[in-house]
């Protein structure tokens, strides 16, 4: 976490200060954006984006400050997303299984699921895997309904269906798409990578 940017960023959540930020991620990466910090923590905040005029997250150490000065392309809210380069992540860490082997992981590969595992003295694989990618369409809620006297369960579409788990992290990541995901979890397999592979 840069200090810099996390007390920058605090204080204008206090005082209500529209800060200038190049964001590394999200759907225009590397462009400038005026954002008021809402609420601030170590790994993300929530702010407006003044271009927009919608809050949104933003994870923390994505984020550099930028200035009258800063050469960067603007923001644009109605740039049309690009699309998505994979269509599972089976077929996104498909050709990069070799690669996570060569680091020392023992890999898990499913259609909508990848795990990275260390391995014991022995040779075999820890049975809790390290860091963990997964992806789920729907978000399953539960709620008491008075009308009803029970509880109901509620199904309806994430809208950030991808979900990073990583022993570094205190919570899961959650990403709307699978390219931004796929970024942290190699960048976190790499610096994770173990030392007593087989």
């Amino acid at each position: 976490m840069n200090k810099n940017v996390f007390d920058t960023l605090l204080a204008a959540s206090r005082t209500g200060e529209v800060v200038k930020i190049i964001y590394r991620g999200g759907t225009q990466p590397g462009t400038v954006r005026e954002i008021s910090p809402v609420s601030v923590s170590e790994s993300e905040i929530q702010a407006r984006d003044m271009t927009s005029g919608i809050v949104k997250r933003f994870n923390l150490y994505k984020i550099e400050l930028a200035d009258d000065n800063t050469v960067a392309p603007p923001y644009d809210p109605n740039a049309i997303p690009q699309p998505e380069p994979f269509q599972s992540i089976e077929s996104a860490f498909g050709p990069r299984i070799t690669e996570l082997e060569k680091m020392g992981w023992y890999v898990t590969l499913a259609e909508n699921g990848i795990a990275l595992r260390h391995f014991f003295k022995n040779g075999k694989p820890l049975k809790s895997s390290d860091i963990s990618l997964t992806y789920d369409e729907f978000i399953v809620e539960q709620f008491y309904d008075p009308d009803l006297d029970d509880w109901v369960t509620a199904k309806h579409p994430s809208a950030r269906p991808y979900q990073l788990v990583g022993t570094t992290f205190r919570t899961a990541r959650t990403f709307k798409s699978l390219s931004s995901a796929m970024n942290l979890f190699m960048e976190e397999a790499r610096i994770n990578a173990p030392s007593n592979a087989p």
